[in-house]
């Protein structure tokens, strides 16, 4: 019994010993593992830090290329000189980039090489004097050609570009290179270099090209800046070299900066007496009370640009017709700098006007006067005439009657011939004022005036539909009239047939009255619009038919001209002002 129970005490010592030594190796794995999760977990912490510096590192490197981008485009605003800007673009890509140089290239148009304009790390003795070849197998001549960002990590590596001695004397192992465009060419190349092989990346590549762009608008600025004053100065010596028209110059608020040879030579004053004096100093004391000066500064302004025409006033007192013409001059801001103002003298040409004028009045006062004179003895005649072929036509032998038809056949021409005087003299002074007219009726009424002649002559005529018009209606019929009567007497053998029709314009209407007539030699169709001409023999009209025509179109602002060849008919055009807010 004893010894069962000591046997039954010793397998469980063993069974206890067992799991004591089984629950340590659990115990030692567990601890084990603890430490190599430990350690993995210590690493991986490693890792991230390690990342989140770098990463750190990088937006540090970003904000910094972004902050010296800002500044530098901060400092080609202010307008500073181009070697300035190349200067200050050098130093600040260097300081980003940490790099030992940054340089800006610009290629000589003459040698085909690029030459050292700036640069930071560099001697200053070599600035204007460094050279670099852009041959192919540069890395110079590749960026040229490319227009890409080219990037050397380390020379004694690169198998695609060799370096160049200029590099090789001052140690440059690693460097970027891009283009600055101006824009069409290539002005140069910009770049950064270190003396150690670097891995430059594609942000750092960005960033030079970003710092290149700035240069390269400045370039642009510059170019575009000396073309304008080359065209300057071209304009202002053409300026100054016309003498037909007095050109000058004023600040926005009229006082004048420059004076040509032509306003001297017109006004009277010298460039030395008018610098700085207000442009009213021409203008008569009327105008200036009325605030003239000032009304063509402000419609110059608002509009860009004024012309007129008004008496102006030379030093000597003397006054002279002249057209003007202001025009307002902006920056490329569109801010106002001032105006130019263009004189010409047209003295000559108004009093020319004015006698013509005043001639034209007579004639036409003339022409009434002795048309309306006329009409008594010729009525005393026709009556004559009548009474002779009453009361002794039967006694007259055949070439008595024949004298007695052709005196009374001149007798008719000669009313005709009155009455178109009459007509042709009272288109200025018996005329209404223009008003939107019906076109279409018009002709109609023009029409039924001629209807027995349409009849007898077995025209046939074709109207389209005709616009409303600015006229007077009793003048508009009379051109269609006479227009329409010339295609009836001149249609030769064949039956007339005629064409009217009308096409907009911008602000007015081309009527055309088309026929297939007899037509008119080129050398007479201007001569045709004159008093009394009249084409072929001389036969049927009166000559004062287009005459007429022309007054009435000139009066409401048209014209009128013919389109001609002999044998294949004509077609006559004029012009007439749109009526207001009409569309047809």
């Amino acid at each position: 019994m004893a010894e069962e129970t000591m046997s039954r005490l010793q397998r469980r010592a063993e069974r206890e010993s067992q799991r004591r030594k089984e629950a340590e190796r659990i115990a030692e794995a567990s601890t084990r593992d603890l430490y190599d999760r430990q350690q993995e977990l210590e690493q991986l912490a490693a890792e991230l830090e390690h990342r989140v510096e770098q990463r750190t590192a990088e937006l540090e490197d970003r904000l910094a290329q972004q902050s010296a981008l800002q500044e530098i485009s901060r400092f080609a605003l202010q307008r500073r000189g181009l070697p300035d800007l190349a200067e200050e673009l050098c130093r600040r890509t260097a300081a980003v980039l940490e790099a030992d140089y940054s340089d800006v290239f610009q290629l000589d148009p003459e040698t085909g090489d690029l030459v050292l304009a700036a640069g930071t790390g560099w001697p200053s003795a070599q600035v204007g004097q460094a050279h670099l070849s852009v041959d192919a197998g540069t890395q110079a001549g590749h960026t040229i050609r490319n227009w890409d960002a080219t990037i050397v990590d380390d020379y004694e590596q690169e198998d695609r570009f060799r370096r160049p001695p200029l590099f090789a004397e001052l140690d440059v192992q690693s460097s970027i290179a891009v283009v600055v465009p101006a824009p069409e060419d290539a002005w140069g190349i910009f770049s950064v270099r270190a003396r150690e092989p670097r891995s430059f990346d594609r942000h750092d590549a960005r960033f030079v090209q970003a710092m290149a762009r700035v240069l390269s608008q400045a370039v642009h600025r510059q170019r575009s800046q000396r073309q304008l004053e080359e065209e300057k100065r071209r304009f202002e010596t053409l300026v100054q070299q016309v003498e037909e028209y007095a050109i000058f110059s004023c600040d926005p608020e009229g006082h004048i900066q420059t004076w040509n040879v032509g306003a001297e030579t017109m006004i009277g004053y010298t460039e030395d007496q008018i610098l700085g004096e207000h442009f009213s100093t021409f203008f008569t004391e009327e105008d200036r009370r009325a605030g003239r000066p000032e009304r063509s500064i402000r419609e110059a302004e608002d509009r860009g640009s004024v012309e007129e025409e008004a008496w102006q006033v030379r030093k000597d007192g003397s006054r002279f017709w002249a057209k003007m013409t202001m025009t307002a001059l902006h920056d490329e801001d569109g801010e106002l700098q001032g105006f130019s103002k263009v004189i010409r003298d047209l003295t000559d040409r108004r009093r020319y006007e004015q006698r013509l004028e005043a001639t034209n009045r007579r004639l036409e006062q003339f022409a009434y006067a002795a048309s309306h004179d006329l009409q008594e003895p010729l009525r005393t005649i026709t009556s004559y005439l009548q009474l002779l072929d009453d009361r002794h036509g039967e006694d007259l032998d055949p070439d008595g009657r024949d004298l007695l038809g052709q005196a009374r056949e001149g007798a008719h021409r000669m009313k005709r011939l009155i009455d178109s005087l009459l007509t042709y003299a009272r288109v200025q002074t018996e005329s209404r004022e223009p008003q939107p007219v019906d076109a279409h009726g018009v002709l109609e009424d023009a029409l039924a005036d001629l209807e027995v002649k349409i009849e007898e002559t077995g025209a046939r005529l074709t109207v389209e539909d005709l616009p409303t018009v600015q006229a007077d209606p009793d003048q508009l019929a009379q051109v269609f009239r006479n227009l329409v009567s010339n295609a009836l007497e001149y249609s030769g053998d064949q039956a007339p047939c005629i064409h009217v029709h009308a096409v907009r314009e911008e602000q007015r209407w081309r009527f055309t009255v088309d026929d297939e007539g007899v037509g008119i030699p080129s050398e007479a169709t201007e001569e045709i619009f004159e008093v009394f001409h009249r084409i072929g023999d001389g036969t049927g009209g009166t000559g004062i038919g287009l005459a007429i025509c022309e007054q009435i179109v000139d009066r409401h602002g048209g014209e009128i001209w013919v389109d001609s060849e002999p044998g294949e008919g004509s077609a006559f055009h004029f012009t007439m002002p749109a009526a207001e807010g009409a569309s047809t």
